[in-house]
């Protein structure tokens, strides 16, 4: 056994240029056969080549002038929302003190709590008015049930869950 190659048979996998491959010549073989290649014509450029930009032409993105977005979105990382867009309850100077204003859970489950179909009926148009009549009845039931229920949950503990962060204004 011939350990000089490599394989079974000992093959030396050397190339060299000018090898004759059958009929043809090893160099010659590939380029040929791409250039008279009727069905996909060998221009040259690959896709990289094609879309590949000069970084000595190329615009840096100083020279370039940004667009609105990025501007818009600069502008509120470097200084935050308005207070309108965090706060929206009316325009800036006449949102009243802060004394004013508490949370839902603040409101309902305070040391004066108040009962929260009051708090909808306070400057909303949440009520049974506005309840359509042919539900007016299932209406009803269930805001008596959900009443009963207030009252239950007032005598006895608070959970977190029923606590609520909006902001609501205080009845003066």
């Amino acid at each position: 056994m011939n350990v000089a190659g490599y394989g079974i048979s000992g093959h030396k996998n050397s190339f060299n240029t000018g090898v004759k491959i059958g009929n043809y010549v090893e160099d010659q073989y590939g380029a040929k056969l791409a250039q008279e290649s009727v069905a996909c014509a060998m221009n040259g450029i690959s896709e990289m080549r094609a879309k590949f930009v000069d970084p000595q032409t190329q615009q840096s993105r100083e020279t370039v002038a940004p667009s609105t977005d990025d501007l818009t979105e600069s502008y509120v990382r470097q200084n935050g929302l308005s207070y309108n867009l965090l706060f929206p309850h009316g325009p800036e100077g006449k949102e009243g003190k802060s004394i004013d204003w508490c949370t839902t859970n603040q409101l309902l489950h305070g040391p004066a709590h108040v009962q929260s179909r009051s708090v909808f009926e306070n400057g909303s148009s949440i009520g049974l008015a506005h309840i359509d009549a042919r539900n007016r009845n299932d209406k009803a039931v269930e805001l008596q049930k959900k009443l009963a229920r207030e009252k239950r949950l007032q005598q006895s503990y608070m959970s977190t869950t029923q606590a609520s962060s909006a902001l609501v204004r205080k009845a003066s």
